[in-house]
């Protein structure tokens, strides 16, 4: 688990991105797709704040592929749902499934 500390109280979600294929998690279907295959809202996986600490815990989805390597692209989400026009906060690239990954 990654933890990202940032202002309390702000709404952040992640989509994971393969960083080889460019497949983005589609966490409706719970597989990965191609990026133009899965709508915004299907690819966001929501991150809840620890009571108001600013720790946003990154929990990666149970079928996400293991032994591949994603862009964990964190997003500040500026209205009431997710938009592909929302800022990107923080890019933390790891390797699922690796002695430093998740």
């Amino acid at each position: 688990m990654k933890i990202f500390y940032k202002t309390s109280g702000n709404t952040y979600y992640v989509r994971f991105i393969n960083r080889v294929t460019g497949y983005v998690w589609d966490d409706v279907a719970e597989a990965m797709a191609a990026a133009s295959a899965v709508t915004w809202a299907n690819s966001v996986v929501e991150v809840s704040e620890v009571g108001e600490s600013g720790q946003y815990p990154i929990v990666l989805p149970t079928d996400l592929p293991k032994g591949v390597t994603y862009d964990a692209v964190l997003y500040l989400q500026a209205g009431a749902s997710p938009l592909n026009t929302d800022q990107v906060d923080e890019v933390y690239q790891l390797k699922y499934g690796s002695t430093f990954g998740f």
